[in-house]
């Protein structure tokens, strides 16, 4: 590439040339002024993302018969609750309350109700729906793999305590009648 063709490319502001001189690469000032200005709003956008990404994580939801009602996300510090975050809901009961990275850990919804739904603030968006927090049958967890594996647990510990009980039940009855002692 000729000089004359190397200030034609950098008049054009479109793009930045490397020349290749010896074993290095030399950008010369107009191309070096188009690289910087390039390389700016790509470091731009990239702070942008990550600095986004640290922003407070939310718990947003629809619960139908909460319409227009307080609802409270509170988490534990210790064996004491604090408030995270409060709101009144709209007359369809959608809300969002957001929480930070020092809230991580669990805590729980609560609305006028005086019923505690826990929740897992692990970090991600939570988005759940149903009637009301009294009737966690209603709810589902539409997004939150931690809470929804939490829900998974939850359910899945009802049956494993009552096959639980029924050998417990059982056990007593073998060691307590004869018919089974030779057995």
């Amino acid at each position: 590439m000729t000089i004359v063709e190397k200030i034609d490319l950098a008049k054009s502001n479109k793009y930045f040339t490397l020349s290749k001189e010896g074993f290095f690469y030399k950008c010369y000032n107009q191309d070096a002024m188009v690289f910087v200005k390039r390389v700016k709003i790509i470091v731009l956008l990239c702070m942008a993302m990550l600095t986004s990404s640290s922003f407070a994580q939310t718990i947003s939801g629809k619960l139908l018969l909460l319409a227009n009602q307080e609802i409270r996300l509170e988490g534990f510090n210790g064996l004491q609750t604090y408030t995270i975050s409060s709101l009144k809901t709209d007359a369809k009961g959608n809300f969002s309350l957001p929480y930070s990275k020092s809230d991580y850990g669990v805590g729980y919804l609560k609305s006028t109700e005086n019923k505690p739904l826990l929740i897992i603030l692990s970090g991600e968006d939570i988005q759940l729906a149903g009637e009301s927090l009294s009737n966690p049958q209603t709810i589902k967890i539409t997004k939150s793999k931690e809470n929804r594996w939490f829900e998974q647990y939850a359910k899945e510990h009802a049956l494993r305590r009552k096959a639980l009980s029924a050998w417990d039940y059982l056990e007593k009855i073998y060691v307590s009648d004869s018919l089974f002692f030779n057995q």
